[in-house]
């Protein structure tokens, strides 16, 4: 199979564009996260380019071996982009934590004051069960000794 130069640069360029519409469409966890994603498009696109200008020169020198190229233009490209991707990665982690943190934080909350109205409810409860005991008592006492006083007047 022949090397075509030509749907190399088509499928470069297809992936590139496909790399700037995810990029389009990510939004980062941390507000500042958009930083770090300006510098990543930029690199990638710099990254872009100097593909694109190793794929010609590649044709156009054959004196330089590819490798030399790809080492001297694509690799740190490369890397520089890598890095990039890996602090965006990193700082979603710490944002997906610090996020963690905080629902945690509020969910015990949640919980607590849960538990403290049900104790409430519970005390209201038995207080109030207390008191029609205590007033059940005395209205029976009356009773008694209402009945006791019709017997003697009887």
């Amino acid at each position: 199979m022949r090397w075509n130069r030509a749907r190399h640069q088509r499928r470069l360029t297809d992936g590139y564009d496909t790399i700037a519409r995810e990029l389009d469409t990510y939004r980062p966890v941390l507000e500042h996260g958009g930083e770090q994603l300006a510098r990543l498009r930029a690199e990638i696109n710099e990254f872009q380019v100097v593909t694109l200008q190793v794929l010609a020169e590649s044709g156009s020198n054959p004196a330089v071996p590819p490798s030399e190229l790809l080492a001297r233009h694509i690799v740190p490209r490369r890397n520089a982009a890598i890095a990039l991707s890996d602090e965006i990665r990193g700082l979603n982690r710490s944002a997906f934590i610090e996020h963690q943190t905080a629902t945690a934080t509020v969910h015990r909350a949640v919980e607590r004051q849960w538990w403290f109205s049900l104790g409430a409810a519970l005390a209201a409860t038995l207080g109030i069960a207390m008191l029609a005991i205590v007033y059940a008592g005395r209205l029976e006492d009356r009773l008694r000794r209402g009945r006791d006083r019709d017997a003697r007047h009887a």
